[in-house]
């Protein structure tokens, strides 16, 4: 019996070193569960320790080696 199941859970790197105004991501694996894609992104971050990593689930980013600040709202 073969059991689909969704992969929703991305590790995505970015590199680092080439300078480009959109900076091309790379899927580096595609899981079904976040225990999976936790130990998946720790191999990822010794592997590639100066890229940027990011570990996602759907659109909600997890883990991000390099964060971007976010812009807070006039008046808030």
């Amino acid at each position: 019996m073969v059991i689909a199941e969704k992969l929703d859970v991305t590790v995505e790197a970015e590199d680092r070193e080439l300078k480009r105004r959109d900076p091309v991501r790379t899927i580096v694996a595609q899981c079904a569960g976040l225990t999976l894609g936790f130990a998946v992104y720790e191999a990822a971050l010794q592997r590639w320790p100066h890229d940027r990593l990011m570990l996602r689930h759907g659109a909600r980013v997890i883990r991000d080696t390099h964060p971007q600040p976010r812009e807070d709202f006039p008046g808030r």
